[in-house]
């Protein structure tokens, strides 16, 4: 029990620093305000790429993401104000990850959580099964007998070999 404890307590320390919002520095540089908004939103053409790593060359509607978002970072921006304009007009299905807000955190901790359980569920499996194995070895070696064996099962066992005997021959 100890060591299970132990496992889901590191696990849930491991998942909570994964909630742990560094803030944006206070006057980000454009390229990295553009880099930074580019990776968040996706691109909807079809690709499943993000604005920024859309492969096609003509796609019609990551260039002129692009175009909108360096223009609304000349015009003062911020990061939330250029992300929230796009949700506004596309909906939620631009974002490329959901925020680490609501339930969207059981999606963020739902794997770890998983992992944990499982962790433990095995570790008592395992337990368990050495502690089956440690009576049965017990038993054996305080001289316990066997019980016997079914004669029927006895029989049909000297019939098999017989007829493979047979066969081979």
């Amino acid at each position: 029990m100890r060591y299970s404890l132990t496992g889901a307590v590191f696990a849930l320390a491991v998942a909570a620093g994964f909630f742990i919002a560094s803030p944006a520095p206070a006057a980000e540089e454009p390229q990295a305000l553009f880099d930074r908004v580019s990776t968040d939103l996706m691109c909807l053409c079809g690709c499943n790429a993000t604005i920024k790593t859309c492969p096609h060359t003509d796609c019609s509607f990551a260039i002129p993401a692009r175009a909108r978002i360096r223009e609304m970072i000349a015009g003062g921006k911020t990061y939330d104000d250029i992300v929230s304009s796009f949700i506004a007009q596309y909906g939620e299905v631009i974002r490329s990850a959901p925020p680490k807000e609501g339930f969207n955190l059981v999606g963020y901790a739902m794997p770890f959580l998983a992992l944990a359980a499982a962790g433990v569920a095995v570790g008592s499996i395992a337990r368990r099964w050495a502690r089956k194995g440690e009576s049965a070895r017990a038993e054996t070696s305080a001289g316990a007998k066997r019980a016997p064996a079914d004669p029927a099962r006895a029989a049909l066992s000297e019939k098999l070999k017989n007829e493979l005997r047979d066969f081979d021959a």
